[in-house]
This record gives structure tokens, sequence and C-alpha cells, in this order.
């Protein structure tokens, strides 16, 4: 896709083939110099991503850290009572105040799609 196409079609971020994490750029700030040597960009997704959390999952993990701990500290391995029972806490509250946290962290992944100038 081209790099007008891609404006076009609201795409605001491009990334390069490296592998693992990187940097994104916005792509707004790209010109034909940045095309000319061997980097290959690619868009990345339109719309952010957030790592966010429902309650039940969070409970879960929770009571699964908090169990585990316990068996390591105390070398009960029957720990299946305190799992059940920190699962039953209401984590509601806290869930949201984790989310409003993780909403002011957006990441977006690259798509397969390779952005040319022209």
């Amino acid at each position: 896709m081209t790099l007008k196409e891609a404006k076009e079609q609201g795409y605001t971020k491009v990334g390069t083939d490296s592998t693992g994490w990187q940097s994104l750029y916005d792509i707004n700030d790209l010109s034909s110099v940045d095309f000319e040597g061997n980097t290959k960009y690619f868009l990345a997704d339109k719309e952010a991503q957030y790592h966010l959390r429902n309650t039940k999952d969070l409970a879960e993990m929770i009571a699964d850290r908090i169990s585990d701990d316990f068996a390591d500290e105390t070398g009960c391995d029957d720990v299946q009572d305190i799992f059940e029972e920190l699962k039953k806490i209401d984590f509601s509250k806290v869930c949201q105040k984790i989310n409003y946290v993780m909403t002011s962290h957006p990441y977006w992944t690259l798509t397969k799609i390779q952005l040319v100038y022209e």
C-alpha cells in the first residue's frame, strides 16, 4: 500500500521489519527519503489495543499468586481452599482502577501490509 493510500484509509503508525519489540513511527513523519534504503515499513493496526483485565481473571490471578506464595512459604500443598476463598473477593473496584491506568498505555501491533512510497 502506498503512503498516500495508507493516510487516506486512516492508518497513523508504522514499524519496520525488525524482530521483537520496536518503536513505531508516525506515518506523517515519513518522506521519500525514508524509503530509499533497505528498511521495509509495515502498517500498524488502525486501532490501539490495551492490556485490560476483567474481574474474574484478576481474582484468579491474585488468588493463584497468594495461594502459591503460601504454599512456598509453608510447604503446604493443600491450598485449594485458600485459592477458592480468595477468588470470592470482589475485585471490581481494583479492576476498574487497574484498567484506568492501563488505558493510558496503548499499544499497536504491526500488520503484514507493507508500506511503499509510491
